[in-house]
């Protein structure tokens, strides 16, 4: 696959992901507004409630896995041992882990 069209693939994904979210979000404020009128909305609102906080603990652990990643690739880059061909992956590889910490942030 070309980089034109990985990247048109990729803004495509996060443009479903973002839409997604709103549209979860919205039907949670939706649920919370109406679970007072209808008492069997509670357990839906349980549920997406349990499902968001599932989402949440997700992308913290996410975070301190690629946050892991960074501290072990600092490490090498300020390694005095590391050769230069170490130091230029290490650094492109912590490049990349920053994007894509700043994606899931």
């Amino acid at each position: 696959m070309d980089l034109a069209k990985r990247d048109l693939l990729i803004n495509h994904l996060k443009s479903q992901k973002r839409e997604k979210e709103k549209f979860l979000l919205h039907n949670k404020k939706q649920l919370s507004e109406r679970k007072h009128d209808n008492p069997h909305l509670k357990v839906v609102v349980e549920d997406y409630n349990d499902y968001y906080s599932l989402l949440q603990k997700e992308k913290e652990r996410q975070i301190q896995a690629l946050h892991v990643l960074v501290d072990y690739l600092t490490n090498i880059i300020t390694d005095s041992t590391s050769t230069t061909e170490m130091l230029k992956q290490a650094k492109h590889d912590k490049n990349i882990i920053l994007g894509e910490l700043k994606q899931i942030i």
